[in-house]
């Protein structure tokens, strides 16, 4: 109790403070309400079926890379090829059913002797559909980069540093080499 009564009294001292505290806080609610409107501005890859566009992923990754590399000191113009090793996966929500019998040789515990998984259906527009819960990305097996400063060992070990921490690579998927002029 005697916190608030020293709060209140702070806040009494001074009611310019009190304004201009009002005034902040109705503020930040306002840029939240705002942002909360405009949107993140990101770009979202849709999901067509079970699987994303791997082209349109692929092309938006590539060109991200691109700006990327070409902020690293000495790097230059670059220009960024990614392979994938699968085309992503979706997982679904799954019922689990097991079958139990009672085994007369433990004491009468129940020993568990079979279970299954079987997909989870929602009615859809177009009949049955499977509902999925989350999806993964295409894994990528590796990146080449073409640069304008490609030839030279700083720029290579930057470059390389750089895509193998953004991406999650090991240095020996990374290539990079000179742009030709």
């Amino acid at each position: 109790m005697e916190y608030l009564e020293k709060l209140v009294t702070f806040f009494k001292k001074d009611e310019k403070r009190t304004k201009i505290l009002m005034i902040a806080g109705l503020l930040g609610i306002l840029f939240i309400f705002l942002s909360s409107l405009l949107g993140s501005g990101e770009k979202k890859i849709s999901l067509d079926g079970e699987k994303i566009d791997l082209e349109a992923y692929r092309t938006d990754l590539e060109k991200r890379l691109e700006e990327f590399v070409s902020c690293i000191e000495g790097a230059g113009e670059a220009r960024v090829f990614l392979s994938f090793s699968d085309d992503g996966e979706t997982c679904y929500l799954k019922e689990e059913e097991s079958d139990y019998r009672e085994d007369s040789n433990t004491d009468g515990e129940n020993k568990q002797i079979s279970v299954s998984e079987k997909v989870f259906d929602v009615d859809g527009e177009n009949g049955k559909a499977a509902l999925a819960v989350s999806y993964r990305t295409p894994a990528i097996s590796g990146v080449s980069i073409i640069c304008e400063g490609g030839d030279s060992p700083l720029v290579e070990t930057r470059v390389t540093s750089a895509v193998a921490t953004a991406l999650g690579l090991s240095y020996s998927k990374i290539y990079v080499s000179k742009m030709a002029s």
